[in-house]
């Protein structure tokens, strides 16, 4: 199994390839996934197949974060921002395995 890590870029560092597929990756800033031990770059379409849930976070990181940019500016965000945002959050719970009930 890989360990694989979310970090954060206060800046875009360089286009890359990713550490799993060989494929580029575009210079971003923001949180990425990186390998823990070799600290490479990992490409959406690996992530998600190696940790999707991570990949499910990110996304919704993303989008909290343009939702919170889009209300620095306006009073309330709009409808699309605000279902973006709903949408990465169910995408995140449906990545969560369900916690199993116990009987009464």
């Amino acid at each position: 199994m890989l360990d694989i890590v979310i970090f954060s870029n206060s800046v875009a560092v360089e286009d890359g390839c990713c550490g799993l597929c060989g494929l580029p990756t575009p210079a971003t800033e923001g949180p990425q996934l990186l390998l823990a031990d070799t600290q490479e770059r990992i490409c959406r379409k690996c992530g998600k197949k190696q940790a999707p849930r991570l990949v499910a976070l990110l996304d919704l990181a993303r989008a909290a974060e343009r939702v919170g940019r889009i209300g620095r500016h306006t009073l309330t965000p709009p409808i699309t921002a605000l279902l973006d945002i709903a949408r990465a959050a169910e995408e995140y719970t449906s990545t969560v395995p369900r916690r199993a009930r116990q009987a009464a």
